[in-house]
């Protein structure tokens, strides 16, 4: 009887070999593949639709090989442009010159012209990247400040890295700076979609650095034009309304509590003193005063001192007290141009309006449809920094040759 019983399960299990067979129904070959590092999308100069370009990477490009010198290298990526009058049709028509199927989740950025996302918007383009699951939302967003899509996606940076790989890299030490305020792309879409905070980003541009002179060359060496974050673009619903200089991109860190790192540069007594900031939280509250809005604000950011050319003595309480007034008279400034650069676009990039609708949900539906337009452009602000300095290094008095 057991035999008859083994001899059934073993029936059984030679016939599920059989009817499941092992791999996946979805594999690709790796060399059939083309890896997007960069993808950028701007409106055509002539004609209608949309222009793409995709950057492609090329692992066999940039190798550096010993006892070649003077030798040329193929480039680390490949550049496709396209056209179509949709996204997916631009996407799709690059098949005709790639004999690689573009494989989009390796994609490190995404680049939108700044004429496509002030004039049309940048919803219709969101679409097909929230629609396709090959882009990940994890993914970087950032407009270009220029009409330069293809110098931006042609140039050989100084480290030969693919575009996406570079600006990547860049974005991963955002907080040593802390003058622009980037996006990914699951949250651009969120805050683009929520009622009471309006999406923001990044800006690239390329910076071409000066000619430099080397000692004994009549001419000058060449220096590659380097692409460079600057500035954070803020938009009204899916259009782009404006820009943020440095000090207001940091504005909008301080307020949503993100300006984890970065200088402070104070004039304390004529000379220059720079705090770094080690840390920085915020807290909103939202108020009705005669049926007008007033948001109280709470920054409080610790710092160390990193550099002072000011022959002071820093362990002296009063001079430390007086650094930290600078420090917070600062602080304001920031956050007050921040506020006072988006009032004027009639843009929310900090969330007021959601904080509103928290902690005043009756009051924000009557004015919910009005927000952008009048209600938050004459909205009252209190701002209350407070700075708390850590550390002064391992002196206490700025160095002074004898």
């Amino acid at each position: 009887m057991r035999r008859v019983w083994r001899r059934r399960a073993l029936a059984f299990l030679l016939l599920l070999a059989v009817l499941l067979p092992t791999g996946c129904w979805d594999l690709r070959e790796v060399e059939e593949l083309g890896l997007v590092m960069a993808f950028g999308i701007r409106l055509p100069d002539r004609g209608e639709g949309y222009e793409i370009w995709v950057q492609e990477a090329n692992p066999g490009g940039g190798a550096q090989q010993i006892g070649a010198p003077g030798k040329e290298f193929p480039a680390p990526f490949h550049n496709h442009q396209g056209l179509g009058r949709t996204v997916f049709d631009a996407v799709r028509l690059l098949s005709r010159e790639t004999p690689h199927r573009l494989f989009f989740s390796h994609n490190q950025v995404f680049i939108i012209g700044e004429r496509l996302a002030r004039q049309h918007g940048v919803g219709e383009v969101l679409d097909f990247l929230e629609r396709d699951p090959e882009f990940r939302r994890t993914v970087w967003i950032l407009v270009l400040r220029s009409r330069l899509m293809p110098r931006l996606f042609n140039t050989v940076n100084s480290l030969n890295q693919p575009l996406g790989q570079y600006l990547a890299g860049v974005l991963l030490h955002r907080h040593l700076s802390s003058t622009y305020a980037p996006l990914r792309l699951g949250d651009f879409v969120q805050y683009m979609n929520e009622s009471g905070i309006d999406a923001f980003t990044a800006g690239v541009e390329l910076k071409t650095p000066a000619q430099s002179q080397q000692q004994g060359m009549a001419q000058s060496t060449p220096q590659l034009p380097v692409p460079r974050l600057n500035q954070t673009a803020v938009f009204r619903r899916d259009r782009l309304a404006g820009w943020l200089d440095a000090a207001g991109g940091r504005g909008l860190l301080y307020v949503r509590g993100e300006a984890d790192s970065g200088i402070i540069t104070l004039n304390y007594r004529g000379r220059e003193v720079a705090l770094e900031i080690t840390n920085n939280q915020s807290s909103l509250r939202a108020e009705l005063n005669k049926d007008r809005p007033r948001f109280i604000i709470d920054v409080q950011v610790d710092c160390n001192v990193g550099e002072s050319m000011a022959a002071v003595n820093l362990a002296d309480v009063r001079v430390i007290n007086e650094i930290k007034e600078l420090a917070r008279q600062q602080i304001r400034r920031d956050i007050a141009r921040a506020i006072s650069r988006c009032q004027e676009l009639g843009s929310d990039p900090f969330g007021f309006g959601r904080h509103l609708a928290a902690q005043h949900p009756a009051y924000w539906q009557q004015v919910e449809n009005n927000w952008r337009e009048g209600i938050f452009p004459a909205a009252e602000f209190i701002i209350q920094p407070q700075v708390k300095i850590r550390r002064l290094g391992l002196i206490t008095q700025g160095f002074k040759a004898r």
